[in-house]
């Protein structure tokens, strides 16, 4: 694949490639696999046009683990407290999920002998994160494929409950 844009790498960590959908970009920090800690995981978030605050974000939470003896992994929410975006925003907390619509072959990924996970993270709102904790992860993923919810990236979405 050839990038499509390259945005300014923070620490090196980070790099955007054109996905499967040419409409969209697949944005991925590659900073959760330095460590050397198995499986190997990276995060994902997709956006139309990359902003900086979502290299920001995506870089911040490859370390959160790290810094704080904790993990990520798909249904895990994250509050944030403020918007992560940079234009007014209910987007509060971070979500994550696996890979949806993907090649089979993003699957099967290995790095030396390290099999590798993908998370994709979604930006929700504050009401989408009470509603995972109250009534689970899979309910909420339930309520966003029921309304035709989309990975993609939209700073001005409303919540869905």
């Amino acid at each position: 694949m050839t990038p499509k844009k390259q945005p300014t790498p923070l620490n090196g960590l980070s790099r955007s490639l054109t996905p499967f959908d040419p409409n969209e970009t697949l944005t991925v920090v590659v900073g959760m696999s330095t460590e050397g800690v198995a499986p190997r995981t990276e995060l994902i978030m997709y956006a139309q046009q990359p902003q900086g605050w979502m290299f920001s974000v995506l870089k911040g939470l490859a370390e959160m683990p790290f810094e704080y003896a904790t993990c990520l992994h798909w249904g895990h929410t994250v509050p944030n407290g403020m918007p992560m975006t940079a234009k007014p925003s209910q987007l509060t907390s971070f979500f994550f999920v696996p890979t949806r619509d993907e090649p089979p072959e993003l699957a099967k990924l290995s790095i030396g002998r390290d099999r590798g996970d993908f998370l994709v993270l979604v930006p929700i709102t504050e009401s989408e994160r009470a509603y995972a904790r109250e009534h689970s992860s899979a309910a909420l993923v339930t309520l966003m494929d029921g309304s035709g919810f989309r990975l993609v990236v939209d700073e001005g979405r409303k919540s869905l409950v």
